[in-house]
């Protein structure tokens, strides 16, 4: 944890040490509402991309069961590029960590009388812990993961410390709050992605395959946050090499943050075909239109393994085996592709034979695939 990140930690420690007796605690006698009932409940999800992407299958499970509800998020100005124009949510509002910004949308918020708030961030803190109370004064408050703040929410529901189960499978069991069931949702719930972002997409696809139907297209996810999770150039390069010799059909697609495009450059200049990247400047939302028409996604573990798994795209996960976070946070619903670097918190122990030997598992050489035939999980 870095020193700023300390720091903002025992602020936000001390603000709650000042205003704790201010706080509503939670019903004793917490009864399951009555979903059909509620007309309106709240999201708080105010941080990163996978996290979010991992809450749609709960918020679409409640959906499905009361299709009168309208469900609004409280997102973050990180994962507002995903879910700005999905359907799911009825509005959206934004934690923008500025105060003065943040306290009108809380009014806002207020004004919209939400009958639950649903605390999605899986852990005990400050700031999801005052938004949740703050937000509707009256609303039943639902908490995940809550240990030591578990006493101001009215349902919390704390899964144990050892516990192996996949953080979608976690939030779905909120949805016995509402008296629903989460053995029967499903459990793949990919993002919005609207037309003619599919549109423009597919033209990019067109192009580099020309319209081969047995042509595979493997996307190779260069950037992750912190750099414990950049595998590396060198290693990238050779795997990819390794790939292409394998198997003379595949056209690696390679996907980097807007601002780290010069990584792609670097690999794409060792390549005379087969290597290609991303569009300059592509949108999240076009990120994950290109992720559903892959074959297959290599990526250390980031945001946009969990949005090819929603696709149910198969996916090679780079992953330190660190205090055994990896495993609510692996590709989900996968039995293989999973690569652990045991040399500490980072992947750079993992090597290219790891890698390479897993793509052979998982793809057969030259193996024809129709893009335009359902996928099945692995």
């Amino acid at each position: 944890m870095d020193f700023l990140k300390q720091i903002e930690f025992k602020i936000k420690d001390g603000f709650f040490f000042i205003f704790q007796l201010f706080l509503k605690k939670g019903k004793n006698d917490f009864k399951i509402p009555d979903g059909n009932t509620m007309r309106k409940i709240l999201i708080l999800r105010p941080d990163r991309i996978g996290d979010t992407v991992c809450s749609f299958p709960l918020i679409d499970s409640l959906r499905e069961s009361f299709p009168h509800l309208k469900i609004s998020i409280f997102a973050s100005s990180k994962n507002y590029p995903l879910i700005k124009n999905d359907p799911r949510f009825d509005k959206i509002f934004i934690y923008r960590r500025n105060i003065f910004q943040d306290i009108r949308e809380v009014m806002a918020i207020r004004r919209e009388k939400y009958e639950s708030v649903v605390d999605l961030l899986a852990d005990d803190s400050v700031t999801t812990l005052f938004l949740s109370q703050f937000c509707s004064v009256q609303s039943i408050r639902i908490g995940l993961g809550k240990k030591k703040y578990g006493k101001y929410y009215d349902y919390n529901y704390s899964p144990e410390p050892d516990c192996k189960e996949h953080t979608i499978d976690i939030n779905l069991k909120l949805l016995d709050a509402f008296g629903s069931s989460y053995t029967i949702a499903d459990r793949h719930a990919p993002p919005f992605v609207e037309k003619p972002v599919e549109d423009k997409i597919n033209r990019f696809l067109e192009t580099i395959t020309n319209n081969n139907p047995g042509q595979m297209i493997i996307g190779f996810n260069l950037s992750a946050r912190g750099e414990n999770r950049n595998w590396g150039y060198m290693k990238s390069r050779e795997l990819i090499s390794e790939i292409i010799d394998f198997c003379d059909n595949c056209t690696i697609v390679l996907i980097t943050a807007p601002d780290e495009r010069f990584k792609g450059d670097k690999i794409e200049a060792n390549f005379d075909k087969n290597v290609i990247q991303i569009l300059p400047n592509a949108s999240l939302t076009e990120v994950s239109a290109l992720i559903s028409k892959l074959d297959l996604l290599i990526s250390p573990d980031t945001s946009l393994v969990h949005i090819a798994r929603s696709f149910r795209i198969p996916v090679i996960g780079l992953y330190t085996a660190y205090k055994k976070v990896y495993r609510q946070w692996r590709p989900f619903n996968q039995e293989e592709g999973l690569v652990l670097s045991y040399g500490g918190d980072d992947i750079f122990n993992i090597t290219v034979e790891q890698v390479f030997d897993e793509f052979k598992r998982m793809i057969p050489k030259k193996m024809p695939i129709d893009r335009q035939t359902e996928r099945k999980d692995i």
